[in-house]
């Protein structure tokens, strides 16, 4: 399995389906809405121990903060859209670390290096099991929908009808018990 955020497709032999933040543009390729999940922001107890927990939206000009990268362009991801009930908000943080891998972001968050804005669905064990703390929870951040692309409905096996199932299931339990 592969996960994607831009471009084209190409399946070989081997690879089964891809899992795709937005729509993607793909042609002759079967496109299935799996779920939408949220993005938020959450950093380690450690980072907050040590460099104690932005309050407001402006502190976090004054925090460590870990970005993304687009995969191909490797464009910076550091515009943040946070709203509450009433307002939306685009935060323009500059990043200490970036990465065009959502694991390695991960993976810094969970180790103190800053303060991440992470799909709700990728952060959820972490936040479940205290590993990550959600910062500033009166913001959450943008929808995103995700998608599987897979090369057509000969090809589908069972095994991934299966995971796309599955899938579903777990992100829906996620945007639920964030609700």
């Amino acid at each position: 399995m592969a996960v994607a955020s831009e471009g084209s497709y190409d399946f070989d032999d081997y690879l089964d389906i891809i899992i795709r933040l937005g729509l993607p543009d793909s042609n002759g390729s079967i496109v299935t809405k799996i779920a939408t999940t949220v993005k938020v922001l959450c950093a380690s107890p450690e980072y907050i121990e040590k460099n104690g927990e932005p309050l407001t939206l402006e502190d976090l000009q004054k925090h460590t903060c870990l970005c993304l990268r687009r995969y191909k362009s490797m464009e910076l991801i550091n515009q943040w859209v946070l709203e509450n009930e009433t307002t939306s908000h685009v935060v323009s943080v500059q990043p200490a670390l970036s990465s065009n891998n959502a694991e390695i972001v991960h993976d810094w968050a969970l180790s103190g290096e800053g303060i991440a804005y992470k799909l709700y669905s990728d952060a959820y064990e972490s936040l479940r099991n205290g590993n990550l703390i959600r910062i500033l929870p009166q913001y959450k951040g943008e929808s995103v929908p995700l998608y599987a692309v897979l090369p057509s409905r000969n090809h589908i096996k069972k095994s991934v009808r299966l995971l796309l199932e599955e899938l579903k299931i777990y992100i829906k339990n996620t945007v639920e018990f964030y609700q």
